[in-house]
Parts: structure tokens; sequence; C-alpha cells
């Protein structure tokens, strides 16, 4: 951290919670390389500069860019309390943009989506293992958690209905397959074996044969584990240097949020008088089960700041 033993004090001094030391820690780090290239502390930052803090520092979601922002405030008060040279209040008064950064971690609909993983794993009619990955974000956009994408069977699929149906929390849940997602998921129910193209010899085709479990997301050697998807699938779209992929930070819970977005926006549409509401769906999430009704309101509004954001960014 630059100005080490200054914000080590502040810290000992104004948190005392345990996990809010890691975040401000964390965030003092982050605003180092910051602090460095101007040759002064953060607490002395003019606007321009603070603004550049905060579009590089504070993530797209409202909630991570509060718990920052409140950290940096909170520095800036204490400092000018104790009279360092320069402190200012210009954190207090200046709110991060991040809309570009919001743009980066998501997509609008179905056909956004399908745009990005054909640029990044290959078009619909591809047969490699690629389709795993592809199925794995397509799970995301319907509303799967992620804890349960690596457990659904071909038997869960009902291609006739356009549905995936599980087991969820106790309960029998369904989840719609959209009509971009529909080539994917068929092909993950019915192929036996996948294509394999040599990167030198691209008219050479083999085939090898899918490991033998009833596991949607199964590849070649094994059933595919949550930690393998997301380093594949992370290390593709890095790879990727297509326009359209270029700008995209997508993760599993980024796409699963945008899905939630999209059909909360299209419910939207068709009940133009009624309230939109998010409490049902924070009420499913796996990590909230069992938190207080004050906690769950406070993630509701969060949600909403990122829902009202997303449709600034999209519509």
């Amino acid at each position: 951290m630059y100005n080490n033993n200054l914000k080590m004090e502040f810290i000992d001094s104004e948190i005392k919670s345990g996990s809010r030391r890691n975040v401000a820690i964390t965030c003092f780090e982050a605003t180092q390389s910051y602090e460095e290239k101007y040759g002064k502390d953060i607490c002395t930052f003019e606007e321009n500069e603070i603004n550049e803090v905060l579009s590089g520092i504070v993530g797209a979601r409202s909630s991570g860019a509060a718990t920052r922002t409140s950290v940096l405030k909170l520095y800036a008060n204490w400092c000018m309390r104790r009279g360092y040279p320069g402190a200012t209040d210009v954190i207090l008064t200046t709110k991060p943009d991040t809309t570009c950064r919001f743009k980066e971690q998501s997509v609008s609909n179905p056909s956004h989506l399908q745009r990005v993983l054909n640029a990044v794993f290959g078009s619909d009619e591809d047969t490699s293992v690629d389709c795993v990955y592809k199925g794995f974000f397509w799970m995301a956009f319907m509303g799967i958690p992620e804890e349960y994408s690596v457990q659904i069977t071909t038997e869960d699929v009902d291609l006739g209905a356009h549905t995936i149906s599980f087991n969820c929390n106790g309960e029998r849940t369904e989840y719609r397959i959209y009509d971009e997602a529909y080539p994917v998921i068929k092909k993950l129910v019915s192929l036996d074996s996948f294509t394999i193209i040599h990167p030198l010899y691209p008219d050479r085709i083999r085939y090898k044969g899918r490991f033998c479990s009833h596991q949607l997301l199964r590849g070649v050697n094994s059933n595919k584990t949550i930690r393998d998807l997301r380093r594949i699938s992370f290390d593709k779209m890095n790879a990727c240097s297509s326009e359209v992929v270029k700008k995209s930070k997508l993760t599993y819970n980024r796409v699963l949020i945008s899905g939630v977005f999209y059909r909360m926006y299209e419910w939207e549409k068709s009940h133009p008088n009624e309230h939109v509401d998010f409490s049902d769906y924070l009420k499913n999430v796996p990590e909230n089960s069992g938190i207080s009704s004050k906690l769950l309101d406070h993630k509701e509004r969060f949600m909403r700041a990122d829902y009202e954001k997303w449709k600034t960014v999209y519509h």
C-alpha cells in the first residue's frame, strides 16, 4: 500500500470488522498504482484523478462499487479530521461511472450472448468439445445456479418442451431453453463423440467418443467440473481476438445476472403498471439461504440499481 503506515493506522482506528478490514486493504492495494503515478496519497486527489481511480478499481455491480467508495470516503474524512496536508473532500461527492465496465460484464439478450459464444467457441454447427463450454454459459443465462450446472443430466432435458428441469433447493424447477441455445443443448444431449480438427491440417477430421456418463456437460475423458469449465472458458475468452469479444469479460455469474435482467425486462414490458420485484429471485439464491430480511432488502436495493443500469446501457 502507498503510505502504508498512515493507511494501517486508519484501518486499525476506524475499521473493526475483520471482513471489512480485508476489503479496505484490498481497496488500498488497488489504489497504490495510481498514488505512485501521481506521487501523492489518494486523500489529496483532485476530481479528475479520483474519477480515473474509480473507473479503474470500482466494479460494475452496485454492491462492489458502494463497498469500495465507502472505504475511500471514510478514509478521506479521517485524513481531514487529522489535518493531513492537502486532504480534500472530493471523493465525498464523486460518483463512479461504471457504465462502460457494466457493458463489458453483461449481455443484453439471447442473440447478444449467441454472438459472443459463436465468436469464441465456433458456430452452432460446430460439433467439437467447445459445445460443452457454450452449454455452460447458456445454463447461466437460463438462470441455473452454477453449482447445479455440472449435476444436470441428459434426462433432465426435454427438447420437445424446450426446458431443463431438475431438483433445485428441494423443488423441481424448470428452466427455459432459448431458441438461440437450442442447437447447443440438443448436441449435448445427442452427441456420442466430438470432432477433433488438427490446427495445421483442418481437412483431417477425427472423432473422439465422449466420456460414458449421463452428465450433460461431460467431455471426452471425464465429467467436467466447475473448475474445468471456468478455467478453459476464461482462457478461450482471453485468447479470442474478435471485436465482438475484445471488450467482453463474461463469467458464469455475470451471464446469469444478465439473464435475470432480460427476463425481468420482458416481464416489465408486458406488465407496465406493476412493480418489479427481485425478492423472490434473491430468496431462491442458495447463498442467501437463512439471511435476515434486512440484509435481503439491502441486496434487493443493489440489484434494482444494477437492473436500472442494465436498462440504461441496453434500452
